[in-house]
């Protein structure tokens, strides 16, 4: 496995880093970007966030899950979507909102292609 050279100081890990560590970095923003209104959970933002560009952030992403990053972000949107779902006390427009999207039927197109089944559906 190779390593990157890090030279930001980010919390959690060395200055020699493994691309594990970046997937974990970056998993972390979009949980905590979850919670703002809304989230900016693209390939620029998080690999700015993670002081990447976007082209290297792009391919570590790719070379340690075999997803494009876009995907891979998608995926953990998705993950944190299908816990706030479960709150009876928003609706799936709020939730679509407070996930950073700017329409609601995006997230349920998204949510439908991930998961196979709408959050409506997912939730009864």
């Amino acid at each position: 496995m190779f390593t990157l050279l890090y030279s930001s100081s980010v919390t959690g890990c060395s200055q020699t880093i493994d691309p594990f560590c970046v997937l974990g970095l970056m998993a972390m923003y979009v949980s905590e970007l979850s919670g703002e209104a809304p989230c900016q959970c693209t390939v620029a933002f998080c690999s700015n966030e993670l002081h990447l560009s976007a082209n290297y952030f792009g391919d570590l992403i790719k070379k340690e899950t075999g997803k494009i990053a876009q995907e891979y972000i998608q995926s953990k949107v998705i993950d944190i979507a299908k816990g706030k779902i479960f709150d009876n006390n928003k609706s799936i427009r709020e939730v679509a909102y407070e996930l950073g999207f700017k329409y609601p039927q995006h997230f349920t197109k998204l949510f439908k292609q991930r998961v196979g089944y709408t959050p409506n559906e997912y939730r009864a």
